[in-house]
């Protein structure tokens, strides 16, 4: 059995990208169910979907409803899932950066004006 979906995410300050691979249990006309055990899902080949449920529950195995047209958690191929998260990671840094400016900008306000009219001007609202 061949895993259908992968997503990559980083783990705290490595750089090594880990692959996560989902297994199909069953499917809708826009979704997909999937899990990341590949034992389970050759359990469920020929189960119904109670039955498939009740058997994850078992097993602590958590079903991930993936949309077949356009994921943002998954995807087909593990390129895609690679480009994926560096497209995440990129925005993560722009919304660090634009954070530190307004924060230095914050900072230079206060060493201007001091803390007591900043304080004064936001607790007057």
């Amino acid at each position: 059995m061949e895993p259908s979906y992968y997503r990559a995410e980083i783990y705290g300050d490595e750089l090594t990208p880990y692959l996560t691979k989902f297994y199909i249990l069953y499917s809708t006309p826009c979704y997909d169910f999937c899990c990341d055990s590949k034992r389970i899902a050759e359990k469920c080949v020929n189960l119904d979907k109670k039955e498939i449920k009740e058997l994850c529950s078992k097993f602590f195995v958590h079903i991930k409803k993936i949309d077949k047209q356009y994921s943002r958690y998954a995807k087909t191929s593990i390129e895609a899932a690679v480009q994926h998260l560096i497209f995440r990671q990129n925005l993560r840094i722009q919304y660090l950066v634009r954070d530190l400016t307004r924060a230095k900008k914050f900072i230079a306000k206060v060493d201007k004006e001091g803390v007591d009219t900043i304080v004064q001007e936001y607790t007057t609202y």
